[in-house]
């Protein structure tokens, strides 16, 4: 177990995937070796570890996609169809920051992401709070409930609960759905 909560840490506090290689292929495999172990943790150590592991990927830095989802979310906030216009357009200068506008990516592209995940981010961002801590939350609610939807179908298979780490603590899924926050895990669920 300790070799699981290393790993994660160090994975989650290492940056975008690919800045630090040497550091996050050590964390991967110290998280691959303690695999091997899942069959000796009780159900509730189990159950503990998926909620708490996804919560250490909240400090990784989000790629810049993020920057993407927040600004088409508030322009269906402001009425326009981002799949009209593209975030480098002449008629949206108005609504750009110095925050997130400088990294979103493929400024002249207009949106590519589905209707209603763009709703979604509307309605996060509508809110109020931090455009950025609102998507990564998001993400991270969405990772425990498809751990709750693994959790119930080990249950109602009658296989071991510790089995929702596989999905849980899995090192792929955390960096990129939570750690990254790519909308992806939002499909999942």
């Amino acid at each position: 177990m300790l070799f699981l909560l290393m790993g994660h840490f160090s994975l989650a506090t290492s940056g975008l995937m690919g800045q630090r290689p040497l550091i996050q292929a050590i964390s991967f495999v110290l998280i691959m070796v303690s695999f091997l172990f899942l069959n000796t943790l009780s159900t509730i150590t189990s159950k503990r570890l998926a909620i708490l592991i996804p919560f250490l990927y909240l400090i990784s830095p989000a790629s810049d996609d993020i920057n993407r989802y927040i600004w088409e979310g508030q322009m269906l906030l402001e009425g326009i169809n981002p799949y009209l216009s593209s975030p480098s357009s002449a008629d949206l200068i108005q609504y750009r920051d110095d925050l997130f506008w400088p990294s979103i990516n493929h400024k002249n592209l207009t949106a590519a992401y589905p209707p209603i995940v763009q709703w979604v981010f509307a309605s996060v961002l509508s809110i109020g709070a931090s455009p950025y801590w609102s998507i990564k939350i998001l993400m991270l609610v969405f990772f425990l409930m498809s751990s709750l939807g693994i959790w119930k179908a080990l249950h109602h298979m009658k296989m071991k609960q510790h089995r929702v780490l596989l999905w849980a603590a899995n090192p792929f899924a955390l960096v990129f759905l939570v750690g990254e926050a790519h909308f992806d895990v939002m499909m999942i669920c």
